[in-house]
């Protein structure tokens, strides 16, 4: 079956895998997941989509891939949301969501970051409350998985900041980027500034 994205959100599924069968699909995923990133690096958009959804619908055919199934979900709808097509990324992103709070916990590092990627979602699509709950519980997550000086910790900072920013909350919202520039954003991040 051949995956749309929106039809991805629905289909998408965690089952226990036997891990030695699904050896040749970790190197395949890691092969095509290396030409996602360095696509991305370049800035080529509708190809990193192309890819991204090659990829997600790949894994979806194969029985042995469906561990790896919710990666490429994420690469997909982070894929929309790189051209702005946040509300096909929304979808995907609740979808990825529930399934790692069922298989991982609410209140492990995966969970917060899928929270914070539906977050960065609802923002794109104006949905501002929903987004500001969704950053909320991703920085508490981090703020006790990884600490409060973790870089991602930071970055989920940055994204509760430009909800601030968003609903004319400014003081709150530089408050919050002065503390995730203090802390230190991923290597992949530039520092921050101001909108």
């Amino acid at each position: 079956m051949s995956a749309t994205p929106s039809s991805a959100a629905d289909t998408l599924r965690w089952v226990p895998v036997d891990l030695e069968a699904v050896r040749g699909v970790i190197q395949l995923y890691r092969a095509r997941r290396a030409e996602l990133v360095e696509l991305r690096r370049r800035g080529e958009s509708t190809n990193f989509l192309a890819k991204c959804k090659q990829l997600f619908d790949f894994l979806e055919a194969r029985q042995d891939g469906l561990a790896y199934l919710i990666e490429a979900a994420i690469d997909l709808a982070s894929a929309h949301g790189e051209i702005g097509d946040w509300a096909s990324a929304e979808p995907i992103f609740e979808k990825c969501v529930a399934v790692r709070r069922e298989v991982c916990g609410p209140r492990d590092e995966t969970t917060a970051t899928a929270l914070m990627m539906l977050g960065v979602a609802k923002h794109g699509l104006h949905k501002y409350s929903e987004a500001e709950a969704l950053l909320l519980e991703c920085v508490h997550i981090r703020s006790e998985v990884l600490g409060a000086l973790h870089p991602h910790f930071a970055l989920a900072l940055m994204n509760l900041a430009a909800v601030y920013e968003a609903t004319d909350r400014k003081p709150q919202g530089a408050k919050l980027r002065a503390a995730a520039d203090n802390i230190g954003l991923p290597s992949f991040f530039p520092k921050s500034k101001p909108t």
